[in-house]
């Protein structure tokens, strides 16, 4: 278990059914250490441009120093569509 903050995140992308029967998908990026999140994004698709928001807005919201790339890396060879 991580203890300090911004050395371990969490991606999670989650189903969720809406009162109208309809679904949603819910990504978001926690912090270990903190159990914080610290993006979040909700989309009736669970597409490329789900997970590039979330990390867009992760972005924003981090100290600055801390390194992404491997983030948006790893998500580009799980899905060469994105590139």
């Amino acid at each position: 278990m991580e203890t300090v903050p911004f050395k371990v995140l969490h991606t999670d992308v989650t189903q969720v059914r809406l009162a109208d029967t309809k679904w949603a998908y819910v990504s978001a990026i926690t912090d270990e250490a903190s159990k914080e999140v610290l993006a979040f994004q909700v989309s009736n698709s669970p597409n490329s441009k789900l997970i590039m928001d979330t990390l867009d807005e992760l972005t924003e919201n981090i100290p600055e120093g801390v390194l992404l790339q491997s983030l948006k890396i790893k998500y580009k060879v799980y899905n060469p569509s994105c590139s």
